[in-house]
């Protein structure tokens, strides 16, 4: 289709009013004059030493010129009337825009475990799996005959026996402000409050109402809510363009207009996969786990030979630009593309800096070139 495009752009050029075409019919003479080849615009491999018909088509064969590799030449009317542009060659780094899915996942760095340090039984249970609590706030509380014994100890002691009694208790897992409260109280409470050691969300409560507890049993885990990170496995060459430590940008649907800060930190993981890690500044607790959220990583990479994307034509497994020479002529260089973002590609070979390539309407000189030396275009 791309052939045929050209072609038919070429041929049917709106004619002047003495029904000559501008820009075609000269190009045509001046080709027919050095042409020993006929073909057709729409099956390239159709080739006569003298004008005919299409074997297949039935469309009249077109002379071309015998340019060696697909070299062509565009008149500088025909290049404003198809709007093909030239760009430079240029050397620079390539900013590609990588993006991935991820999940929000806890800080594990900022998990607290809850734990009891007498034996005992859970009672007045207060929270359950994603609750938000503020730091001192009780989860619940223990029933414990020896955190009861202890609790009359302090009170029945005086001088430095209650200072010891007092260090007892904080042991036991008693804070400051409950010694305090249980001396103007003047009683031992039959049930303790569990207070939470910091404010967060309640990651996992592992006890019910009654659940008995040995010392140091863990009863339930808190996280901060504002510590969150996102956890992605992506390709191990997505993985490669990543940087450890590149600025990241991260976008949940849950929370519109909001953009959070990171960075990354790659995981170690197989020959096909790796684990991605980014790191989140403050989120002020509005990612929440478990939401899947979009990452979005600009790292800059090495300088590089820097051409707009749409230089380069796919040709099966080759990629083809086409250099800009004198008199209008496009040489097509077969090249290696590199690193791309959605407008550039970087080139790794087959161009040098400072030379200029077909930009704007390279399908059309690439198309032009099909036609002419459709041998060049069909060898591996």
């Amino acid at each position: 289709m791309i052939n045929a495009l050209f072609a038919l752009l070429s041929l049917t050029a709106c004619p002047t009013s003495d029904g000559h075409r501008p820009d075609v019919e000269p190009r045509a003479a001046e080709r027919a004059a050095a042409a020993s080849v006929h073909t057709c615009p729409m099956h390239p491999t159709v080739r006569n030493d003298k004008p005919g018909s299409c074997p297949i088509c039935g469309m009249d064969l077109v002379p071309v010129s015998a340019e060696a590799a697909g070299t062509v030449t565009v008149t500088p009317e025909a290049a404003r009337r198809y709007g093909i542009r030239t760009a430079e060659v240029v050397r620079r780094p390539l900013q590609e825009t990588l993006r991935f899915a991820g999940t929000v996942d806890w800080d594990l760095r900022r998990l607290r475990d809850v734990s009891v340090r007498a034996s005992g039984w859970v009672t007045d249970l207060r929270v359950v799996e994603g609750s938000r609590v503020r730091a001192g706030a009780p989860l619940f509380a223990l029933r414990s005959p020896e955190l009861a014994a202890e609790q009359s100890d302090f009170l029945a002691s005086v001088g430095p026996a209650r200072a010891a009694a007092e260090r007892r208790l904080e042991a036991l897992g008693l804070t400051a402000a409950q010694v305090s409260a249980l001396a103007e109280r003047g009683r031992p409470l039959e049930a303790v409050p569990v207070l939470a050691p910091t404010a967060g969300v309640v990651v996992s409560v592992d006890v019910v109402e009654g659940s008995p507890l040995a010392p140091y049993g863990v009863a339930a885990r808190l996280a901060d809510a504002g510590a969150v990170w996102v956890e992605a496995t992506v390709s191990a060459s997505l993985a490669a363009r990543l940087p450890a430590g590149a600025p990241a940008r991260v976008v949940d649907e849950a929370a519109p207009g909001r953009v959070f800060a990171g960075s990354v930190h790659p995981v170690v993981g197989n020959e096909s996969t790796s684990r991605v890690r980014v790191a989140l500044d403050d989120t002020g607790g509005e990612l929440r786990a478990g939401a899947v959220v979009i990452v979005t990583v600009a790292p800059e990479g090495a300088p590089a030979l820097v051409v707009p994307a749409d230089a380069v034509v796919y040709a099966g497994a080759r990629r083809i630009v086409f250099v800009a020479g004198a008199d209008g002529r496009f040489e097509p260089r077969e090249v290696e593309v590199g690193a791309r973002t959605g407008e550039e590609v970087a080139l790794v070979s087959g161009v040098v800096e400072g030379e200029r390539v077909a930009a704007a309407g390279a399908f059309l000189v690439a198309a032009d070139s099909r036609i002419q030396a459709p041998a060049a275009w069909s060898s591996p």
